[in-house]
């Protein structure tokens, strides 16, 4: 199946750095009071986690913040934890406990005036409804965030806005506009004097996106390798592994699969170095279509299987849904391949034990 691409939206939290305060988070944790104080310090920590994909630990925290903050009365802890524990569900594919948490923090942002978060909830909650592919939600949402963005004349959250409102129109097919939203989210950054900072480089790979959406893929290569220039430069190593998967995406288009299962891999090693599971899951599909591609049908089996179960690990529900298609696939085209019933039988029993297949009959 066709490898996978993404198009970035910023959710504030979601840009992922290379170093976390944990340690330090979790040192202040056990000298905190029951007070505000602590409910900071553990809604901190769930966004930390939340960061390094490890998603039990954050939802863990993020509970343990809104629980406290409710005891004590105090709103603002509530609405950030909710608004944590909604980012660790999206982390994991669980959409829905997403959108519930992040409604919730919005409700109460309203509730006590707070306009900077009500712009965070609005974004999540686009982003959430992008993934969703409910693109009419997602830019209702975009559009509320950029209102109030606007009203507080605050470009950051305007170029967060701008670039939301940009992957739904391309999404949607409408790539002059998308394009201009795009530009006025470049224009905005620099504006800020951050030419050279991990929201330029998301913007510059979600125009290389556009591109390659367009099957313009030497515009979408040029714009690659801006967005990968300034990732390198400022050593941002998640953004530089999407980069380099997206641009084994155009030679996979170009069926050069070769280059493409370079480029993969080296996304994948990327990736793996910082521990990001979600897009490791995402390299084993994308190595899987290589194979598939080059009808090596055992291999792509393999990889397919791998991406299974790191999805099955963190909870990514599309992930598993996505993964168990493809297995499928795979599974009956190594049948195919295998002569005797007897091995046919016999990998048929092995994949049960994984649950690759719930149930089949091998008598057919």
């Amino acid at each position: 199946m066709l490898g996978w691409y993404r198009f970035l939206f910023i959710i504030p939290g979601f840009i992922h750095t290379q170093t976390t305060c944990i340690d330090s988070l979790l040192t202040l944790v056990k000298k905190d009071k029951q007070d505000t104080g602590r409910v900071v310090h553990l809604y901190k920590l769930s966004g930390e986690y939340r960061k390094i994909a490890d998603y039990p630990n954050g939802l863990g925290y993020g509970k343990q913040a809104l629980q406290l903050a409710e005891d004590l009365s105090y709103k603002p802890g509530i609405a950030q934890a909710y608004h944590s524990i909604g980012n660790n569900y999206l982390g994991q594919g669980d959409h829905q406990n997403a959108l519930k948490n992040n409604f919730f923090s919005l409700e109460i942002y309203k509730e006590i005036n707070d306009k900077h978060g009500s712009i965070n909830s609005y974004n999540t909650i686009g982003g959430i409804y992008y993934r969703l592919s409910n693109y009419p939600e997602a830019l209702k949402n975009y559009l509320a965030s950029l209102a109030i963005a606007n009203e507080l004349n605050d470009k950051g959250d305007m170029t967060s806005s701008y670039i939301g409102i940009g992957n739904v129109l391309a999404k949607q097919g409408n790539y002059t506009e998308a394009l201009e939203n795009y530009m006025l989210s470049l224009k905005l950054n620099r504006e800020m004097n951050k030419a050279k900072d991990a929201t330029f480089a998301i913007i510059s790979m979600n125009i290389g996106n556009l591109y390659y959406q367009m099957s313009n893929y030497t515009e979408a290569l040029k714009m690659y390798t801006v967005s990968l220039s300034i990732s390198e430069e400022i050593k941002d190593k998640q953004n530089i592994a999407y980069i380099l998967n997206n641009i084994g995406n155009i030679y996979y288009h170009q069926e050069n699969y070769r280059e493409a299962l370079k480029y993969y891999q080296s996304s994948l090693r990327i990736k793996e170095s910082i521990g990001d599971k979600s897009g490791i899951a995402d390299s084993y599909n994308n190595i899987a279509a290589i194979y598939e591609k080059q009808k090596k049908y055992p291999k792509a089996l393999i990889e397919y299987f791998a991406s299974l179960m790191i999805e099955e690990e963190i909870g990514d529900k599309y992930g598993i849904a996505h993964s168990f298609l493809n297995l499928g696939i795979e599974v009956i085209r190594v049948l195919l391949l295998l002569k005797s019933y007897s091995a046919q039988y016999k990998l048929v029993h092995r994949l049960k034990r994984y649950r690759v297949i719930g149930c089949l009959d091998i008598r057919s």
